[in-house]
């Protein structure tokens, strides 16, 4: 008989072996994003908008991937795995209501407007309000999904429905960027594509405002749609996002811009992006991403050079620099320096993309030229992030008043993690800045940490938990980032102590770890990285009885099984196929590093 150490031998062999298989020759991992209800819907209602004779087969494709993958309550959640929410079921009806003929449409069409009825209400005003109530202070994502909805009521009831929907100020668009900041704009920084084609649809469907306002917003139209086409990128995908995109095509193409250039170059895109099963997915990929989390996984314990050829960790080397924006970006007007995380044009940079970047190659390549050079500019770009309470946030530092350019635990750890790699390696300029930076951001991740010693990560969730938060992920992320990095912080080595108890007490009855007595791969390998990382001996039976529980899984499973811990923008849950899998070989590198 097997020994568990024989087991989790020829699991880890296993496992790596098939990470190591989905690496493309030019060194990264692509993954695959869950298909996504809600990006389908969005998706082919703005097909059927621009042409529905001519997208017949990609529409009655869709709208029958929607029709099966229906939960069974009546709704629809973000990804299959999701159970049912307002804002996906609201927009599957609205797509569905396009085919309301076929007698499989009528089926779902009714049981929808039951979970309707019971979760959000009976009519559009009481839909409008539980919309608006859920994104709170964010209409970048309320707006267009009550657009779509008023689109697809009779044309008698389309004009009241309107009225209910908050126009957008996409008159904005007339000022400077820095502007958006001093007027603390209720619409974050990813969304000005949004701002503008929806705003501009509400504007010209009734709810125009005041006289200065409809003379002002009929003036900047034309400039605003110029501005559209400019920040659109060379893939036609906004952000590479399938609901963004979409959007935009369903607000233009619904008012007479479908000979709009930025519109058909959405149309090529979303059509691009259309998977095998007939839907789409939330994104187009997260290759920089998962590339950084697979460097991460495969050098778990400190031998990437055993398991990689040399020939490979240099190509993945060259991808991973050549990902790298050095230039101002046209789009968010991000200063040079940072990664985003994707490879495709529509990506923007940001903190946790930049930080596994700098992460992966200091386990790469950390004394050529070309990659100190790198991270040079990587660590200032970062450094130049830091908000005024010491945490760092997504993409921008200052606006403070929505999650993505709030300072978060996870990507302030992951950024402490980083720097503190490069900080000896670097310029004794950059290594003192980089010394302020983790000072700052340690004060802020103690003052983050919940009372039962839990950090609240940002992009990534528990569905059934207390407002979808997922602190066992988020502090098994913050005691691994910040493990070793700690100098002579004893607060902060206090902090992950009690994150550890905290991690200890969490563990579910079947051995794993997850939210609401569910264990998942993602979870459960996450606080054994963590465990492992900071070497508790005390917590050797917890770990053991952990290992036990991925260790059987992966043996009786050909694919290991992605959960919907993943957190996109405006809140919407996808899984990765890739996740288990990195996550997986990481814990159990982490776990054999230290018996």
């Amino acid at each position: 008989m097997k020994t568990l150490n024989d087991r989790i031998d020829s699991e880890l062999a296993k496992r790596e072996a098939e990470l190591l298989s989905l690496m493309h020759e030019s060194g990264y991992w692509r993954g695959s994003l869950s298909s996504s209800p809600l990006a389908t819907a969005v998706a082919i209602f703005a097909l059927s908008t621009f042409n529905r004779k001519k997208f017949s087969a990609e529409i009655g494709s869709g709208i029958k991937w929607l029709i099966e993958n229906a939960n069974g309550d009546g709704g629809w959640g973000d990804s299959p795995l999701s159970r049912s929410n307002l804002s996906t079921t609201l927009i599957c009806l609205c797509t569905l209501s396009l085919n309301k003929e076929d007698e499989r449409s009528k089926i779902a069409i009714g049981k929808a407007g039951d979970w309707l009825k019971e979760h959000g209400g009976h009519d559009f005003p009481e839909l409008a309000e539980s919309v608006k109530s859920h994104y709170g202070a964010d209409s970048s994502f309320s707006a267009p999904i009550l657009m779509m909805h008023a689109l697809s009521l009779p044309e008698e009831d389309r004009k009241k429905a309107y009225l209910k929907i908050a126009p957008l100020p996409f008159e904005l668009v007339l000022l400077p960027r820095v502007f958006f900041n001093i007027l603390e704009l209720k619409v974050v920084s990813y969304a000005l594509p949004a701002l503008i084609a929806v705003g501009l649809n509400i504007h010209r469907n009734g709810n125009q405002g005041s006289w200065a306002r409809r003379l002002l917003r009929g003036f900047s139209a034309n400039f605003a749609v110029r501005r559209l086409e400019k920040i659109q990128p060379s893939s036609g995908g906004f952000l590479e996002a399938i609901p963004l995109t979409a959007f935009v095509v369903i607000a233009l193409a619904s008012i007479g811009y479908k000979s709009n250039s930025a519109i058909k170059r959405g149309i090529d895109f979303l059509l691009k992006s259309r998977k095998a099963d007939g839907a789409w997915a939330i994104d187009s990929d997260l290759a920089v991403w998962n590339t950084s989390l697979a460097i991460k996984a495969l050098g778990a314990s400190g031998c990437i050079k055993d398991k990689v050829q040399k020939i490979q960790i240099i190509r993945i080397r060259n991808w991973l620099l050549s990902q790298q924006f050095t230039k101002k970006h046209p789009y968010a007007g991000a200063n040079p320096g940072g990664w985003g995380w994707t490879d495709l044009p529509g990506a923007v940079p940001d903190a946790d993309d930049t930080a596994g970047a700098l992460v992966a190659l200091s386990l790469l390549d950390p004394t050529s030229p070309e990659v100190l050079d790198s991270a040079k500019k990587g660590a200032a770009w970062l450094i130049n992030l830091q908000n005024r309470d010491g945490g760092i946030p997504t993409f921008c530092r200052g606006w403070g008043k929505l999650p993505f350019d709030r300072s978060c635990p996870d990507i302030s750890s992951h950024t402490l993690k980083a720097l503190a790699l490069w900080k000896n390696e670097l310029p004794k300029s950059t290594a003192s800045a980089i010394s302020k930076t983790i000072s700052g951001i340690s004060d802020y991740l103690k003052s983050s940490q919940n009372d039962d010693g839990s950090w609240v990560p940002l992009w990534f969730g528990e569905e059934n938990s207390k407002k979808g938060e997922n602190r066992v992920f988020g502090t098994a992320q913050v005691i691994q980032n910040c493990t070793g990095f700690c100098g002579n912080d004893n607060g902060l080595e206090s902090a992950l102590e009690k994150g550890l108890v905290f991690l200890r007490n969490s563990q579910n009855a079947d051995g794993g770890w997850g939210g609401s007595g569910k264990s998942s791969v993602e979870e459960t390998s996450a606080v054994l990285s963590a465990f492992a990382t900071a070497g508790h001996s005390c917590d050797t039976g917890k770990i053991l009885r952990g290992v036990e529980w991925l260790i059987e899984l992966s043996e009786r499973c050909v694919e290991l099984p992605a959960a919907p811990i993943g957190l996109y923008f405006s809140s919407l849950w996808y899984y990765e196929r890739l996740y288990p899998l990195v996550f997986f070989v990481n814990a159990l590198k982490d776990f054999s590093s230290t018996v």
